[in-house]
């Protein structure tokens, strides 16, 4: 009887890419790319799905992907997908390879992330451990395992967890150690977070290079607070560096703190030098938006006051212009 037969469908897909312009205009989206290529196929009755794709260029807006390719395989409840870019990078942003493999069994998914390098401060990532979804609320636990950020290995501690959804995120002892100094991420409320950094060497500024002819050491605590992390509300910052040194000459202590309740209004900045009777304070702004500097973004100002303070500074500022300096300095300027 025919109409008993089950019939076990089975289809092939390919996709070759060549104009993205309609995506683009659905999207409303800056996109493009060069010709891909993605096929797959799937048998209907088996729950069963496999696709692998090869894009050698695609660009969303600022972001650039260059040569991903990957595969994913799905059956029932259960899926796996392997990818690997050789490239991700954006004006701000840039990473030279990774590798990204995950297992899938229903609502849980065990991960790994591995990549030389982020930027100039984050590298040799190799982050594993699972995402779960529980009642609406995604749950995100790391293994026991090190990274690298800042110029130095981290261990990030057992028993950890970020649970978050939309305008909820808890987390529970996400800690990255390496030996005295320690980064804790936690929560405040049930959408703020809370960031401390205890004893951590400065010298990893070094390889910023603010100011390039500068040799930073000192040990900093950090304090870091944001009231919502979905709209950046209520932001706080504190921190102490308790020794100062500039080429390897005692500055004092650095005390600074900065606030705002938007990302919309300026971030208020205060900033003290001291060394006794030597001190260096400064005020100002700094003005992301531009509402309040007529419409111009990232404006700042900072005002300083300087009392009996060594003009050995200027000459670390300045070290093809002004040499062999002897004395201090009071006087206040203004910078914007």
């Amino acid at each position: 009887n025919l109409g008993d037969t089950v019939i076990n469908q089975r289809y092939k897909f390919e996709l070759n890419g060549k104009d993205v312009s309609a995506l683009r205009d659905l999207a409303h989206l800056n996109i493009e790319a060069k010709p891909f290529h993605i096929e797959g196929s799937v048998i209907d009755l088996e729950n069963y799905m496999l696709a692998s794709w090869n894009i050698p260029y695609l660009k969303i807006n600022d972001m650039n992907v260059v040569n991903s390719v990957g595969r994913v395989e799905a059956k029932g409840g259960i899926a796996y997908t392997s990818a690997r870019i050789d490239s991700t990078f954006s004006k701000s942003f840039n990473m030279p390879f990774m590798v990204l493999t995950a297992d899938m069994a229903y609502n849980k998914a065990n991960f790994s992330i591995v990549t030389p390098k982020v930027t100039n401060l984050v590298n040799n990532i190799d982050l594993r451990g699972t995402l779960e979804l529980i009642d609406s609320t995604y749950h995100m636990k790391f293994s026991s395992s090190a990274v690298s950020f800042l110029d130095r290995k981290w261990n990030i501690l057992p028993d950890n967890e970020i649970a978050f959804r939309r305008g909820y995120i808890q987390t529970r002892n996400l800690q990255f150690v390496n030996g005295k100094e320690k980064i804790v991420l936690s929560s405040a409320g049930t959408n703020g977070l809370n960031l401390d950094v205890t004893e951590l060497d400065i010298n990893f500024l070094n390889k910023l290079k603010p100011v390039p002819q500068w040799k930073l050491d000192g040990k900093l605590n950090f304090k870091a607070n944001v009231d919502d992390v979905f709209t950046f509300k209520g932001l706080k910052v504190s921190g102490i560096v308790d020794s100062l040194f500039i080429n390897s000459s005692y500055f004092g202590l650095i005390d600074f703190n900065a606030h705002t309740p938007t990302v919309d209004q300026p971030i208020q900045i205060d900033l003290a030098i001291l060394d006794q009777s030597r001190q260096l304070i400064g005020k100002g702004f700094f003005d992301i938006s531009g509402k309040f500097s007529n419409g111009i973004k990232n404006n700042y100002q900072m005002k300083f006051v300087f009392k009996d303070y060594p003009l050995r500074l200027f000459e670390y500022l300045m070290d093809d212009i002004i040499d062999n300096t002897r004395g201090n300095i009071v006087g206040n300027f203004e910078i914007n």
